[in-house]
């Protein structure tokens, strides 16, 4: 996987600890990792996250990550053909492992997000559906000639560790493939 591509929501959700939570909706495409050395990320998406940002208010934020040897180098060097990566992408030059779409938070109290109240996402949870949950749609990727790939809900694996909380529903009823997701928190 070379590159992707999709559409998330953008929303206001709240949060608990105003200087210690975020939540954001996200793209994250990795390689790398695992038993090795090097880990490779580029994140791209919305967050609410006043302790970074001065205020809690979405902004668009990206990282890009490269890793090695346990060391973090954050680059923000552009050319016109788009991240210079040069020696530090070592492991995603030849396309990314793992792309992930969707919404995360932090809870600073350190309960590990299932008891706190910062919302994901819209605040709604996956259930409610088009208009009131988060969601993603429009998922591709780029395969090795550049050409786009369209993903089926077969192609994905979903991931909520506290679903009372916080969940996450396919939808393929119309034309196109929706992931909703997110949640109010619990307590």
């Amino acid at each position: 996987m070379n590159g992707t591509r999709a559409m998330i929501t953008v929303w206001d959700p709240s949060l608990v600890n105003i200087t210690g939570d975020f939540s954001l909706s996200e793209i994250w495409v990795t390689a790398g990792g695992g038993s090795g050395p090097i880990l490779n990320t580029i994140e791209t998406g919305w967050q609410v996250y006043p302790g970074r940002t001065g205020d809690a208010k979405p902004k668009t934020f990206y990282i890009l990550d490269g890793r090695r040897d346990k060391c973090v180098v954050v680059v923000c060097r552009w050319n016109s053909g788009g991240i210079l990566a040069g020696k530090l992408f070592v492991a995603l030059r030849d396309g990314a492992d793992t792309i992930i779409w969707g919404g995360e938070i932090f809870d600073s109290s350190g309960s590990g997000g299932f008891h706190t109240l910062t919302q994901m996402g819209s605040g709604h949870l996956a259930g409610e559906g088009y208009g009131k949950a988060s969601h993603v749609r429009h998922f591709m990727y780029y395969d090795s000639s550049g050409q786009t790939v369209s993903l089926t809900q077969n192609d994905l694996v979903g991931y909520a560790p506290a679903p009372d909380c916080y969940n996450y529903e396919y939808d393929n009823s119309s034309s196109e493939l929706y992931f909703f997701y997110g949640g109010p928190g619990c307590t």
